[in-house]
């Protein structure tokens, strides 16, 4: 049962959206809400006692979500970008949902429509704060401006689904996807039949790489609500993530025929069968991708990988130009425009092309590594030597720097250097013939003869042993 003796709300968010959920907190006050605004009504001095002490006193704690307050998590990054929030969370994540209701309240879209489902128990500000405080406000004890005769008329127990699913929202969004993951199976033993759980779960146990898990609750999801397109993609999505490739596409197909314009769809079948070289049937995915969403950056890189692999070059090109029109920091489209212009011989083209990349990720190897060969092969030498050794300083076990460094030595007959390079080359990758045969021409150069036969032979033997 819920506790009823406490109707106060504590009201949160990060420090950077103080301002917009001012408006939120006004209009609470306005719905005669009892509420405290962490933001107005707590001393930053003394800020965790007197939170856990406001905590202590509320039935409700309304969270606000926002693309500030969260952090990038495909950095691998978990928990909330804000100090507080972080704080807040380990003070209220095991308090009983009994005893405090803990709701999600969004004030943008952050892009987790399609991720983690958007239920009755999560409120969308962004979609009209009016209409979203007065659907809310009677939940909460308060009133509704535009009917003041509005109450909350869930049962009791449709009340505790919707604490539950909140709290496993607000666990997902904090990163904290295990806890999450909990609270939805505990739901889930009272309320098996509910497709949203099984949804939730499978997006959750895909977070944590649990894929054929995820598989599992993405099937019981579709057998709840068979036309859910979203299902089927995210099974899909983990079939991928197995090798199960077939798999996946039959899932995509089938999200696909459910809602044609499933750009996410499209592009993960794409994806699946670039990786089965069926390179005819991925550009189909991919075009059909950009047609629906022409500012999809990925489907536009993708699709110019396809052409080059199919040594269309200049569509290649033109199709990385579309990538980078879209987004000007890809700098995965810049790289691959690189490549492609050292494919057409247009090397100093490549190398500019790779500085723009460099830009945008100024630790990323292979664009080094590769910027330092174009360099080399159009005879800049010593600029290519400082590019390949930038290259090495980021990845020392990088090989094929190691290799590329040993030729330009050789080029400036700087042959002691040039084996002493290729030689690492070698500790890294002991079967690499070619670098053999380089220290055969450096060792040729220095005239040691025959040591320079020995390393062709070896280079030979390796060649053959392939």
């Amino acid at each position: 049962m819920f506790i009823s003796r406490k109707n106060r709300v504590f009201l949160s968010c990060a420090a950077k959206d103080t301002d917009t959920t001012q408006r939120l907190y006004e209009g609470m006050e306005e719905r005669e809400l009892n509420v405290s605004f962490d933001r107005v009504d707590i001393n930053p001095n003394k800020w965790e006692p007197q939170v856990e002490k406001a905590i202590s006193k509320s039935q409700f704690l309304v969270i606000c979500i926002s693309k500030k307050a969260l952090v990038d998590p495909s950095g691998g990054n978990k928990g909330f970008r804000d100090t507080e929030l972080n704080k807040l969370y380990d003070i209220v994540c095991d308090i009983p949902h009994s005893e405090l209701a803990i709701i999600p309240v969004m004030l943008e879209d952050c892009g987790h429509s399609g991720e983690f489902l958007n239920g009755p128990y999560i409120y969308n500000l962004f979609q009209g704060m009016e209409g979203e405080l007065d659907r809310l406000s009677p939940n909460l004890g308060g009133h509704s401006l535009s009917d003041t005769d509005a109450v909350d008329k869930r049962s009791e127990d449709e009340r505790a689904f919707d604490c539950l699913m909140g709290k496993a929202a607000i666990a997902y969004y904090a990163g904290d996807y295990d806890r999450s993951l909990n609270v939805l199976d505990s739901v889930s033993v009272t309320a098996s039949g509910a497709y949203e759980i099984w949804y939730d779960k499978g997006v959750v146990l895909g977070c944590l790489g649990r894929h054929e898990e995820a598989v599992e609750a993405f099937d019981h999801a579709t057998k709840i609500k068979s036309d859910a397109h979203r299902s089927w993609y995210k099974k899909g999505f983990s079939l991928d993530c197995l090798g199960r490739m077939e798999d996946a596409i039959d899932a995509y197909d089938r999200a696909i025929s459910l809602k044609n314009d499933d750009y996410d769809s499209w592009y993960g079948k794409g994806v699946a069968l670039d990786s089965m070289d069926n390179s005819a049937g991925a550009l189909e995915a991919y075009d059909n991708v950009t047609r629906i969403k022409p500012d999809h950056a990925d489907a536009w890189n993708n699709k110019g990988i396809t052409l080059g692999g199919m040594n269309r070059l200049e569509d290649a090109n033109e199709t990385f130009d579309k990538a980078i029109s879209v987004k000007p920091d890809n700098h995965e489209a810049w790289y691959n425009k690189g490549v492609v212009l050292g494919s057409m011989n247009r090397l100093g083209e490549g190398v500019e092309a790779f500085d723009q990349s460099i830009k945008f990720a100024p630790n990323d190897y292979e664009t080094w590594f590769n910027k330092g060969a174009f360099l080399g092969r159009l005879d800049r030498l010593e600029d290519a030597v400082a590019i390949l050794d930038h290259a090495i300083s980021i990845k020392p076990d990088g090989q094929e720097a190691w290799y590329q460094k040993g030729i330009v030595l050789g080029k400036l007959n700087r042959h002691e250097e040039a084996i002493s390079s290729l030689d690492q080359a070698i500790m890294i990758n002991p079967a690499e013939h070619n670098a053999w045969y380089r220290i055969g021409v450096s060792l040729d150069g220095l005239g040691h003869y025959d040591k320079a036969v020995k390393a062709y032979e070896k280079a030979t033997r390796l060649k053959l042993s392939e």
